[in-house]
């Protein structure tokens, strides 16, 4: 399916589904592969058919993933880029055609932006926030430090959440707190 332009969609919001963790595999910057299996270990990271360095999947769905279809990344400050973005796709040129619809203008400059039209969240939420979402998304590409608000689901992580299939939040603090980081 081709990506959908932003001008033809009303609006969008995180419906912490967690869809795109079970249906896609996580791209990782060779950054964030060195730092997230030095941190973890390799056994959360992998290469797609490609040789793209990637998270490893476990089942069906991101070994971080937890069982509520939140990301145990996120509240460690470790979340992949690729995550932070998705669904968007935001571009120099028009890459999908309809360029005026994915035309999006922030801080003086032209973007073209797609959404892929797999994400359950599209056309979901308040209208409004959709430029805030987009300019927020624009930001987090040119700085992937930039903290998420408005691109990411408002649902907090709950302190505990341990099972077979899921991290510890606990344990992630601890090693976030480690001099591992």
């Amino acid at each position: 399916m081709a990506p959908i332009p932003i001008g033809r969609i009303r609006s969008w919001t995180c419906l912490t589904c967690g869809m795109c963790c079970r249906v896609f595999r996580v791209a990782l910057t060779p950054y964030e592969y060195a730092k997230l299996s030095t941190i973890f270990g390799p056994w959360c990271v992998d290469v797609d058919e490609f040789g793209n360095p990637c998270l490893r999947k476990v089942g069906d769905r991101c070994v971080f993933q937890t069982e509520e279809g939140l990301c145990g990344l996120q509240p460690l400050g470790l979340k992949p880029l690729a995550c932070k973005v998705w669904p968007f796709r935001v571009l120099k040129r028009p890459k999908y055609g309809h360029s005026q619809e994915a035309l999006f203008v922030y801080g003086g400059k032209r973007y073209y932006v797609y959404v892929n039209s797999m994400c359950n969240g599209v056309n979901r939420g308040d209208p409004r926030k959709l430029p805030l979402v987009v300019s927020e998304v624009i930001r987090i590409l040119e700085r992937p430090s930039t903290p998420q608000r408005y691109s990411t689901s408002n649902i907090a992580l709950r302190p505990l959440l341990t099972s077979s299939r899921s991290l510890s939040v606990s344990i992630l603090s601890s090693l976030r707190s480690s001099t591992m980081l």
